[in-house]
């Protein structure tokens, strides 16, 4: 499937879906589930781990996916703003603990 075919079955453009290949952008995380029901795969594939993922994570994944399903756009931006305040201060406590 090319971008543009691609583009029109995940309501985009050719230009995001390049964009997105080259990791040049961070897509909304309806854009991904729009992506990925487009190429008929869970949310979860589309960060490109290989069959031998830890079982643990990809169920992880996998529950996290399932948990953000038909959630509105504001409670998806609630919990993208709570994930960067949780790593962020995990970074800050490994920094604060590395000598």
């Amino acid at each position: 499937m090319g971008q543009q075919e691609l583009a029109d079955k995940a309501s985009t453009t050719a230009k995001v879906i390049s964009q997105l290949e080259r990791g040049i952008s961070v897509p909304a995380i309806e854009k991904l589930e729009k992506i990925a029901t487009a190429v008929c795969a869970e949310l979860a594939d589309l960060f490109g781990y290989s069959e031998d993922i830890n079982d643990r994570r990809r169920q992880a994944l996998v529950q996290i996916d399932y948990m953000l399903r038909g959630r509105s756009t504001a409670d998806l931006e609630a919990v993208r703003d709570m994930l960067r305040l949780v790593f962020e201060i995990k970074r800050r406590e490994r920094s604060e603990s590395t000598p």
